[in-house]
């Protein structure tokens, strides 16, 4: 009966550290995409709801240009306009650019 006590007390700490191991990987830095899983042009329209009064809008946008995707996302609500733009290669989807600019009562701010 003590062994049956005794293997549930030795066998838990060596799961646990068991779990705690790790190995190290290196990315490799290879694409990762095989396939675009949308058409573009394409767009989506929302409105923000508090209850049933409209709060807000946003919309969704991928735009093709030139062997590049538009990603667009706006939203707006009361005095704040929020513009997120990223452009990436189509066939990658590596970004070469993002740039945010959120307008509100304090003027607007921006990152790239």
């Amino acid at each position: 009966m003590r062994v049956g006590r005794l293997f549930p007390a030795l066998f838990l700490p060596a799961l646990a550290a068991g779990a705690c191991t790790s190995e190290t990987s290196t990315l490799s830095g290879q694409d990762i995409v095989s396939g675009i899983p949308w058409t573009a042009p394409e767009e989506a329209r929302y409105r923000l709801m508090d209850g049933d009064e409209v709060v807000g809008s946003a919309v969704l946008r991928i735009e093709p240009q030139n062997g590049w995707f538009t990603f667009t996302q706006e939203f707006e609500s009361g005095e704040f306009r929020d513009e997120v733009v990223a452009v990436a290669d189509a066939e990658t989807l590596r970004a070469r650019s993002v740039d945010r600019v959120i307008d509100g009562p304090d003027g607007a701010r921006r990152w790239q």
